[in-house]
């Protein structure tokens, strides 16, 4: 006599909960930008890739999209690159040359992005990085032949090459 009480309960909430996530507000459901990267300043390993990374998967599984360079991905100043997902949800560009040192890039997902259900990003996505500066690690000093008299050499140690 219980067990039946018990089997009402039990359905009532597989019936309640269902209904309950899809009265959800419909910008919970929206299409997000989970996380995108780098950003800030960069050290000197970091700087061969963008990846953003989205909320649901933007491509089908298994399926290249017949054009490369997605039109809602964009990097300033311009760089030439590739663009690659890995899995349906990660997109990943690659530039062709290494990151401009210490030069600011500013990455934008634009607004109106589609999702692979059909949702869009409500908002663009932006976040900003910069490839490493210049910075002197290290001084040395030293007199040729030891010599008192002599002109002092200075040299430079700095964290990347410099002409």
């Amino acid at each position: 006599m219980t067990i039946r009480p018990t089997l009402a309960a039990a359905a009532v909430l597989c019936v309640l909960v269902p209904a309950q996530a899809l009265a959800q507000p419909a910008a919970s459901r929206a299409l997000r930008v989970v996380s995108a990267g780098p950003s800030g300043e960069l050290l000197q390993e970091q700087d061969n890739e963008v990846r953003v990374v989205f909320s649901e998967p933007m491509i089908a599984l298994g399926r290249v999209p017949p054009r490369t360079r997605p039109a809602f991905f964009s990097v300033t100043p311009a760089v030439p690159g590739t663009y690659r997902w890995s899995g349906t949800t990660i997109l990943i560009f690659t530039p062709a040359k290494p990151f401009s040192k210490a030069t600011k890039y500013d990455v934008t997902v634009a607004a109106g992005a589609t999702a692979a259900s059909g949702r869009k990003l409500a908002e663009p996505y932006t976040f900003t990085f910069t490839p490493p500066r210049v910075k002197l690690l290290q001084t040395n000093w030293y007199r040729p032949g030891g010599r008192f008299d002599a002109a002092p050499i200075v040299m430079f140690h700095f964290s990347q090459p410099v002409k």
